[in-house]
This record gives structure tokens, sequence and C-alpha cells, in this order.
């Protein structure tokens, strides 16, 4: 490959550049897309739905039930009996309604704890679909963040080969009038070969990361994004006090262990009130209509028997009184192990309190550890920029090779990308602590 090659190479990555970089987007607009089309989001709204659908006292058992009956039986039969004095067809129908309805008058505590439970249920369903949003939030943020660090790597990459293509046209000069060797010149061209291939790798990288990000996004468009935001919003100081308190008052995942634990104890209450007794007021009201016809010729009368009418009203109250007193110890039975459960519901609250603040603890530990590698990280950047200056100077009078001259610029160019690394390690970071705290950092 001469240089007329690498020239088309880089014109061919320039041109791929201008493609992807069309549309603005901004982390918040690719938060905002991302939780719009986000489908867990969208299961979770359709459960929370579900669960607004299933709390309410009737399904708790607090409000009377009232039953509406109806019926309109017809009959017809033939009497062959010869002992009978009126034998024939026999025509009956009746036409009737009641209204029956039945109050809980005492329930032993299972109405308030079924309420309750359904009422837990429904706020479980709220913080599931909250933590849903606050997950899709971190792997946005991570996935963006992700293609700024890569684009910034082909921006350290790109002005290194500019650097050393600048470096190589004075060493093709300089081979000319005998100021330097045919291996400085090589040296300078294999420079420019190695930051070529890493350039390729690096949009290699980048077009995938944008694929990411828009799978993040669940983005199905065929737009093409450029991002706008930079990497200096992403340095925090974090205050560890303030950290662990939000991390016990905010915390969903903790949240949802809570809101367990009292529906453990909901469902507790609920199988103690089966040792409980039972109250209920009923009343009811109904009436029938009846017609009766004999088909025929009346014997006695030799007429024919008329089609005759009859109406029942009837009306009932009742109180109906229930109480176990022996079930084999079962319910007995099931109260302790849902007493059980809830030591266990506890306990997995406690062991899950303890590992998400050792978790954070971590967390904070590798932050400030990158914030001091990012601090010294700057220095060696001013360090090691200042030595290529020199080495520039240097290279000019001939003073040092071009193997001397490639190493202060692989230095410098390590360290702007140790530098990146160490930022993407600070923003990922920085998400995790934001989940588990439910606070906003930068």
């Amino acid at each position: 490959m001469n240089f007329q090659h690498i020239l088309i190479v880089f014109s061919f990555l320039g041109f791929t550049q201008s493609l992807t970089a069309q549309t603005p987007l901004s982390l918040q607009d690719a938060i905002g897309r991302g939780l719009d089309a986000n489908y867990q989001i969208k299961i979770r709204e359709k459960e929370m739905y579900i669960d607004q659908l299933s709390n309410s006292w009737a399904r708790a058992g607090r409000v009377p039930t009232i039953i509406l009956n109806g019926n309109l039986p017809q009959n017809l039969s033939r009497n062959n009996n010869p002992a009978s004095f009126l034998n024939g067809t026999f025509y009956q129908a009746s036409a009737g309604a009641d209204i029956s309805i039945i109050y809980p008058l005492l329930t032993g505590g299972r109405v308030d704890a079924t309420k309750r439970q359904q009422d837990l249920n429904e706020s479980q369903s709220f913080i599931n679909k909250d933590l849903a949003t606050l997950e899709t939030k971190r792997n946005i943020k991570n996935a963006y963040y992700n293609v700024l660090i890569i684009n910034q790597s082909i921006n350290i990459i790109a002005e290194s080969i500019k650097l050393s293509k600048d470096r190589l046209e004075y060493g093709k000069a300089g081979l000319e009038y005998g100021k330097l060797r045919g291996i400085d010149v090589r040296t300078l061209q294999d420079a420019v070969f190695a930051d070529s291939i890493r350039l390729i790798q690096q949009n290699r990288a980048y077009a995938n990361a944008m694929v990411q990000l828009k799978n993040t996004m669940n983005d199905t468009s065929v737009e093409r994004y450029v991002l706008t935001d930079g990497l200096s919003q992403n340095i925090a100081l974090l205050d560890p006090k303030s950290l662990k308190v939000a991390l016990t008052t905010n915390n969903l995942n903790l949240q949802q262990l809570l809101v367990n634990r009292k529906i453990a104890e909901a469902n507790t209450e609920i199988i103690a009130a089966a040792l409980k007794p039972t109250l209920n007021l009923g009343f009811g009201i109904g009436a029938q209509e009846n017609a009766n016809k004999f088909i025929g010729i009346n014997p006695r009368t030799g007429t024919e028997v008329p089609l005759t009418f009859g109406n029942v009203i009837n009306s009932n109250i009742a109180l109906t009184f229930q109480y176990t007193l022996y079930d084999g110890m079962v319910n007995k039975k099931n109260v302790q192990i849902g007493k059980i459960r809830e030591d266990v519901a506890a306990i997995i609250y406690d062991q899950s309190a303890l590992i998400l603040s050792n978790q954070l603890q971590t967390f904070i530990n590798d932050y400030n550890f990158a914030l001091s590698q990012y601090q010294v990280a700057e220095k060696q950047i001013t360090n090691a920029t200042t030595n290529l200056n020199e080495a520039k100077e240097r290279f000019s009078l001939s003073q040092i090779t071009s193997f001397d001259y490639r190493t202060v610029q692989i230095t410098v160019q390590n360290a702007e990308l140790n530098r990146l690394s160490i930022l993407q390690s600070m923003n990922n970071t920085l998400n995790e602590i934001e989940l588990l705290t439910t606070t906003d950092l930068r």
C-alpha cells in the first residue's frame, strides 16, 4: 500500500462518518425516545392497569352481593290413569323472579386484609414500572456514552495520523537532502499504516456502537445520528453519606422487597381470618305467577276447562353465622406457615439491603479511584504533549530518530485513549450509582 492508497482510505472513512452524522441526538432525546418505545415498560404499564382494575372493595368482599333470578317454566303432560276422574292433557306454566341480597356483617378481618393486599399489589406494579424505566435510562446512557468515547478515540487517532503524515512529508524532504535515512521514512510510513488500521477498527466499533444505541432505544428507523452531548458533563463529585441515605429510602429493589414483606403479612391475616366467625345478613323477595289448563272437556260440566291463574309472593330475611370448630389444625398450621414466610421476607430484605449497601460502597470506591486516575491521566497528557512538541523540534534538527519520535507519539496517543477509558469507567459507575439510589448525579 502506498501513500495514495492511505489517502483513499481516509477519504472513505470521512465519507462514512458524514453519512452517520445527519440527525442531531442529545442524551435526553435518546432517553425520551427509548422510554416511549421500550417493550418492558409497555408490559409494566399493562400490568399496572390490571392491578388497578383488580383493586376494589367489591373484589375484597366489602360490598353486598345482589342477585336477580328469573324463571319461565312450561310443562305439557297427559294423564292416562284409569283410576283418575280426569284424564287428558294438562298445561302448566309459570313466570317468576326474585332478588336476593347478601351483606357481610362480620368477616374476621378478611376484607380489610384482602383490600390491603390489593393496594400493595398495585403499589408493586408501580415500582416495577419505575424500575424498568430507570434500567432503560441506565442502558441508554451507557450506550450513548460508549458512542461518544469511540468517536473521541477516532478523533485522537485521526489527529495522530495527521501528525504522522506531516512528519512523513518532512522525512521525504530530509531524505532527498541526506538529513534522514530511508529507515526513518519507512518508520514514519509504518506509523501511518498502524494508525490507519487502528482508525478502521475504531470506525467499525463506532458503527456497531451506533447500532447498539439504536437497539437500546428500540429505534427501528433508518435515521443516522450525530450525538450532541459532550464528555465533560459526566464529571461529578460524590457524597457517600447522602448516597447511602438515598439507597435506604429510594432504592426500588428494596421498596419491592418491603412491599413483599407487607404482602406476606396481609396474606397471613387473610389465613387467620378463617379461624374467626363470620356473619352474613341475607334478604330476599320474589314473586311468581302460575297458569294451569286442562285441554279438553270437563266430564262433570260438559264444558271446556278454562285457563286459571294464581300467584305467589314471598320474602325472607336471615342471619347466617359460620364458625369452624375443628379442621384438624389445618388453619392454625397455615397461619404458622404464613408467619414463617413473613420472617423469610424480612430476612431477604435485610440481606438485600446489606448486599446493595456494600455494592454502593464498591461503586463509590471505584469512582473515586477512577477520578484520581483521571486527574493523573490529565497530567500525563500534559507532560506527554510537551514531550511531543519537543520531539518535533528535535526530529526536525535530526537530534532524534523516527523511532524515538514514534515512541513519544504513541505515549501521547495511549495517554489520551487511557483517559477516555477512565472516563467511560466513571460514567458506567455513575450510572450504576444513579440506578441504586434513584438520584441524578449529573
